[in-house]
């Protein structure tokens, strides 16, 4: 994870500002069900995607892996592919708690465990998607995880004294 204390401090709130407008737009997508407004579904995307991307760029590797699942069921939903009924907007609730509650202990967020959460979501992805492209977009997703789980072991080996 990189080391720039005021870095990964505008990185934190901005992103802790994004989770707000996110929630905030899934509350609403929740409710308007199958007429959401596709400029709050954007909205939502955008959030998770500026975090997905600020967290790989810092290191942070559990925040960019729960955002990048997120930002998967979001682009489904933008897709129509989707809709934003209860269970898709609860777990990206919880997702979005789980992203509050890293960002609370960022120097600590990547041995937060993600695992319960982050396949859920993915498990949704792929049944949304279905069959053999619900397949290769699940593994597609999880070789990401894995590439960027080796790196970074790899990484810390070579920091290590």
């Amino acid at each position: 994870m990189i080391e720039d204390n005021e870095l990964l401090a505008d990185f934190v709130e901005e992103s802790k500002e994004n989770l707000v407008i996110a929630e905030e737009d899934f509350l609403s997508l929740e409710a308007q069900g199958e007429n959401a407004d596709p400029t709050l579904i954007n909205r939502a995307f955008r959030c998770v995607h500026s975090i997905k991307g600020g967290a790989g760029f810092l290191g942070m590797k559990n925040i960019g892996e729960l955002a990048h699942a997120m930002e998967a069921l979001m682009d489904l939903i933008r897709q129509g592919k989707m809709s934003p009924e209860k269970k898709n907007i609860n777990i990206m609730l919880e997702g979005v708690d789980h992203l509050n509650s890293m960002f609370d202990n960022a120097s600590t967020s990547n041995n937060y465990d993600i695992n319960d959460i982050h396949s859920r979501i993915l498990n949704l992805v792929a049944v949304a998607v279905s069959g053999e492209k619900g397949k290769a977009q699940l593994e597609k997703l999880k070789l990401k995880e894995s590439a960027a789980n080796k790196a970074e072991e790899k990484k810390s080996a070579a920091e290590e004294p």
